[in-house]
C-alpha cells in the first residue's frame, strides 16, 4: 500500500488541504490585506462653507488604498465599500494641507483590525468665488 507513488502523492496532498483547512479555520492567523480605491469622504466641509472657503475640484473626486491587519476571519469579511476614509476640514483654512486619514468600517466590528499604514491627502481650500 505504501510502494504505491500515486497512492502516497494522493495522500500527501490530502493530509496537507486538511492541515491547511485546520489552520486557516481554527488557528486564524493575523493577515495584512489591501484595500484599493477607497472614496475620501470629507467630515465639516459645511464649516468651510459657512466661512466662504471650499475643497478646490481637483481635490474632490480622490481615492486611497488602505491597509488593513487583523484575523483572517474578520479581513475576508471587508470589502472596500464598507471602508469609508474621512478627512476633517475643520479648521483648515486657505491653502493646501496635508491631511491624514481617519478610517471608518461600516456594518462591522473593528476590534483586532488595525490600520498599517495611514495615508495622507493633500488637501487645497480655496475661497468660493462670489
Amino acid at each position: 500500500m505504501f510502494k504505491n507513488k500515486k497512492f502516497m502523492m494522493i495522500l500527501s496532498l490530502l493530509i496537507a488541504i486538511i492541515l491547511w483547512f485546520y489552520v486557516m479555520n481554527e488557528i486564524d492567523p493575523v493577515i495584512t490585506k489591501k484595500y484599493r480605491a477607497v472614496p475620501v469622504h470629507y467630515v465639516n466641509e459645511e464649516e468651510l462653507e459657512h466661512r466662504g472657503l471650499c475643497v478646490a475640484k481637483a481635490s474632490k473626486d480622490i481615492a486611497v488604498d488602505i491597509s488593513l491587519k487583523g484575523k483572517r476571519s474578520q479581513l475576508m469579511g471587508y470589502k472596500a465599500q464598507n471602508l469609508q476614509a474621512n478627512v476633517d476640514l475643520s479648521g483648515l483654512n486657505i491653502g493646501e494641507h496635508l491631511m491624514f486619514i481617519e478610517l471608518e468600517i461600516k456594518d462591522a466590528a473593528r476590534r483586532g483590525v488595525e490600520l498599517v499604514d495611514y495615508p495622507s491627502v493633500v488637501v487645497k481650500i480655496i475661497e468660493v468665488r462670489k
